[in-house]
């Protein structure tokens, strides 16, 4: 009886497989005979909208309302800058 208590299972793991789909893969060549002519269509149609879109972007692009540009004023050049600007004078 001592024997037979080691060989049982103390802890169990579970672990899950993503993608992993307990339906049979009959049922999605069926789902897929039902209604692919549907999802094709659907499929042409979010393309061609999306081609229109880009068409009309492109030729009327989006004009900003508002631009403030900010930037600071350097007193002089950087010291890489400088630096630089020794190097090549020294050759």
């Amino acid at each position: 009886m001592a024997g037979h208590d080691a060989d049982r299972v103390r802890r169990r793991r579970v672990f899950y497989i993503p993608g992993y789909d307990p339906i049979h893969p009959r049922r999605y060549r069926e789902l897929y005979r039902k209604e692919g002519a549907s999802l094709e269509q659907a499929f042409y149609d979010r393309e061609k909208a999306q081609a229109e879109r880009r068409e009309y972007f492109l030729a009327n692009p989006p004009k900003p309302k508002d631009v403030t540009i900010s930037f600071w004023k350097r007193r002089g050049p950087s010291q890489i800058a400088l630096k630089e600007l020794e190097r090549r004078q020294e050759r």
